[in-house]
């Protein structure tokens, strides 16, 4: 693994070149990934390892340094470094409100409507690389050209919530990820949307990629079904009404189906409005966003071995591969959310995440007092 370490400042000043250092960095494809790596603090170029450099691995894995811990004993010693990649930046920003709105959109909201890409490009538009107050822009961060990806009418409200979140809302919706990559020779940073590649083994257009123990591409794997905290129908009540009429509630099925019978699981919330415009369509619109958190969880995990499908090459993160198992009859197709890579003396290793994260004891505890 080589590693490349900047610092940043009005561009990209190249301060050291490592192979020496070990440990894990992760891909996501819905929001910002991870670094968790080590190196011997002999190591040439080791005390660059600092917190906001800049680091790049293999040409092709960009990341901040934003923690260190140096070690060290009559032995010798280690810094072990984390961080984040890029698009950690998105989550340093707030969406800030306009002062000019569309015809019907909320006051006070920053409103945008069309392809989910251009949505999705608006906030970092907005609140990153051409802001109103210049000291919140990031200097050397451009937005590639819009493509018109994603759903046709798209369409977000948003609020001082921080862009990040935004655009993994509409990404998961729109099936779009996004990421920011730098480019050494212009000390440029480039954001943009991804669009995942179907491998599954039931279309025609890319070559399968199917993974399974049965055919040596996994070593192991756990797969997690839970449906006892979900929800599927929603009645919704529009919260902090000053006067009775005004606390209508409306009901919704979270995927426009109504569910009956032993499949109807149904919970009530509380919806916060602030609308000088449609209430009703805004209603819906802020609904349905805290409806997808009541999901069913379908979670897949993964150890790869490098074989035939081989990770970062053959598929990659945001695609949709086929994943099968003759012991517990398993055959389904799922996109990769998560692409971590493990390097060490023995060489490389990849675990993968398949679908949303099984719930944690807290997630699931959230679930059941309405969180």
């Amino acid at each position: 693994m080589e590693m490349r370490i900047f610092e940043l400042t009005d561009r990209l000043i190249l301060r050291g070149i490592t192979r020496r250092a070990a440990g894990s960095y992760t891909k996501k494809f819905y929001e910002f990934g991870d670094i968790d790596l080590t190196i011997p603090l002999k190591a040439s170029s080791a005390i660059e390892c600092c917190p906001d450099r800049i680091i790049c691995i293999d040409n092709k894995f960009w990341a901040i340094i934003e923690n260190w811990r140096i070690s060290r004993n009559d032995q010798g010693g280690v810094i072990h470094f984390t961080g984040s990649t890029m698009e950690k930046w998105l989550e340093n920003r707030n969406i800030l409100p306009t002062g000019l709105q569309p015809q019907d959109a909320p006051a006070g909201f920053d409103s945008v409507a069309g392809h989910s890409e251009t949505v999705m490009k608006h906030y970092v538009r907005n609140n990153l690389v051409s802001p109103d107050n210049p000291g919140r822009a990031y200097k050397l961060l451009q937005i590639a050209p819009d493509q018109s990806r994603g759903l046709a009418n798209d369409a977000y409200y948003g609020r001082f919530g921080s862009v990040h979140s935004a655009l993994a809302k509409i990404g998961q919706k729109a099936q779009l990820g996004f990421e920011i990559t730098g480019d050494m020779k212009t000390s440029r940073f480039i954001f943009d949307v991804k669009q995942g590649v179907d491998r599954s083994a039931r279309q025609t257009v890319h070559r399968p990629v199917v993974l399974s123990i049965d055919r040596g591409s996994l070593s192991s794997f756990e797969y997690v079904h839970e449906t006892g905290s979900s929800s599927n129908v929603f009645y919704c009540t529009r919260s902090g009404a000053q006067f009775e009429d005004e606390a209508f509630t409306q009901t919704y099925f979270l995927d426009g189906i109504e569910q009956t019978g032993h499949n109807r699981r149904e919970r009530h919330l509380d919806i916060s409005v602030d609308s000088d415009g449609d209430s009703y369509d805004e209603m819906e619109s802020v609904a349905r966003k805290d409806m997808e958190q009541y999901r069913e969880t379908q979670s897949f995990e993964a150890e790869i071995l490098k074989g035939i499908n081989r990770p970062g090459k053959d598929f990659n993160v945001g695609d949709i591969v086929a994943l099968r198992d003759a012991a517990s009859d398993l055959d389904i197709d799922r996109q990769i959310f998560e692409l971590q890579t493990s390097v060490s003396e023995s060489g490389e290793s990849y675990h993968a995440v398949f679908g949303s994260p099984a719930l944690t004891k807290f997630e699931l505890l959230n679930r059941k007092i309405g969180g």
